[in-house]
């Protein structure tokens, strides 16, 4: 996610994210909908950075969505931001009430850091003791950079180029600070337990490789391959379908969609990936893989201008810079079409529909890190789901990306299907 767009001027010079400042909703409680048996969403939001404002607007949201919730469902929030970390219990007797209104449930006494694996763990572990329930959700809010290890210190100058993974923990700056990798939000999951949704409310993690990672964690991941507007996901009418029996998976993906389709500043890409299928979309994944394999690693994907010819949600060639260094972010369905023949591509993509629960776009969206311009999108290429292709521009001695390029073969995604 990204700054609001009244701060931006501020960080202008130093980040290449985007954001705008959401209205806020202006609506009264209604009629309470809700699960039949009950149902708890731990919203976990990493906002000790640059969007610590961001994250108070979309808590008021969440407490106009409220009103959606039945008298056996939770919205459990923990947040921190630059105050101490605190929890709050929100229910359907909250709706409409005032963000200043809201009592915590839990405050912590001193600073902690959100993007570790024990903290995520003992947070989802407060929400089953106090709020138990026979269905889980889980939201991941703040920063994120997809595959990309977290760096191995509070300062990532020292690893040579700036990356999140996911989350960001250091006092409202924008670029340094702890982050948490794929593996302990993997492991933390695990052993609390699988959830029905897992929705990431952050840039660039609907990756194969992050999905594929947290394949145990959840029946379903929602999440966007791209940046995700400062607005990120509409809360206000995303909590009526996030608390229905069924059908909440479409239903919060085609509210999240239908905000950004009228909006005439951003767009919004996004899709939901079924965990189950997964592992057998790799095994026949990694067929291909091989047999296409010099094809992927040295077939051109940028024209004489450097830029792409096949849909990318970075471009890597003319838009790293010294500040903020990220891959390619190919569309997976993009990518292996450009290479393969028909007829593979005809089996092949068979089961990249399997994985894919639900898929939207807007025509146009917004990209702050490539120079704050507008891209198109191919529908044809498009499957809202990115792999990286470990071409050997990564791992060239110029490249800050570099320290990255050999990190990619610790993913289990890499060491299944390319090695």
């Amino acid at each position: 996610m990204t700054l609001p767009r009244y701060i931006i001027v501020l960080f202008a010079a130093t980040m290449l994210l985007f954001a705008c400042k959401k209205e806020e909703q202006k609506e009264e409680p209604k009629e309470h909908y809700g699960t039949t048996n009950g149902r708890t969403v731990l919203v976990y939001i990493v906002a000790d950075n640059n969007m610590s404002t961001q994250a108070l607007i979309d808590i008021r949201e969440m407490l106009i969505g409220a009103k959606y919730l039945g008298d056996k469902d939770h919205l459990m929030i923990y947040l921190d931001d630059n105050s101490m970390p605190r929890i709050y219990d929100v229910t359907n007797s909250n709706a409409g009430q005032a963000y200043k209104d809201l009592t915590p449930v839990f405050s912590f006494s001193s600073e902690v850091n959100s993007c570790t694996y024990d903290q995520l763990l003992w947070v989802l572990n407060y929400m089953k003791e106090h709020y138990a329930a026979e269905s889980y959700g889980l939201v991941m809010w703040s920063h994120g950079s997809g595959w990309l290890p977290a760096t191995p210190s509070a300062n990532p100058k020292t690893y040579g180029v700036k990356s999140r993974s996911f989350g960001l923990d250091n006092d409202g700056k924008s670029f340094t600070g702890h982050q948490m990798d794929i593996e302990e939000i993997a492991q933390a999951i695990e052993d609390f337990q699988k959830v029905d949704f897992l929705i990431f409310d952050a840039c660039f993690m609907q990756n194969i490789e992050v999905v594929y990672a947290l394949r145990n964690t959840a029946k379903t991941i929602i999440s966007s391959p791209a940046e995700v507007p400062g607005d990120g996901a509409p809360y206000h009418t995303m909590l009526k379908p996030m608390f229905e029996d069924e059908g909440y998976v479409t239903g919060m993906v085609d509210e999240y969609y239908n905000v950004y389709k009228s909006s005439t500043i951003y767009g919004i890409l996004l899709s939901a990936v079924n965990c189950e299928s997964l592992e057998h979309f790799a095994e026949v994944t990694r067929v291909y893989v091989q047999k296409y394999k010099q094809e992927l690693l040295t077939t051109e994907y940028v024209d004489d201008n450097n830029n792409p010819t096949i849909l990318d949600y970075f471009w890597f060639d003319k838009y790293t810079s010294s500040s903020l260094q990220y891959p390619d972010y190919y569309d997976i369905k993009g990518l292996m079409k450009k290479v393969m023949t028909t007829e593979d591509y005809a089996v092949w993509s068979e089961e990249l529909n399997k994985i894919i629960g639900a898929s939207v776009y807007t025509n146009l969206w917004f990209s702050a890190a490539m120079n704050k311009q507008y891209k198109t999108v191919d529908g044809d290429q498009y499957s809202g789901v990115s792999m990286h292709v470990p071409l050997e521009k990564y791992a060239v001695k110029d490249s800050g990306f570099k320290r990255f390029a050999s990190s990619y073969y610790d993913t289990e995604w890499a060491q299944k299907v390319w090695e």
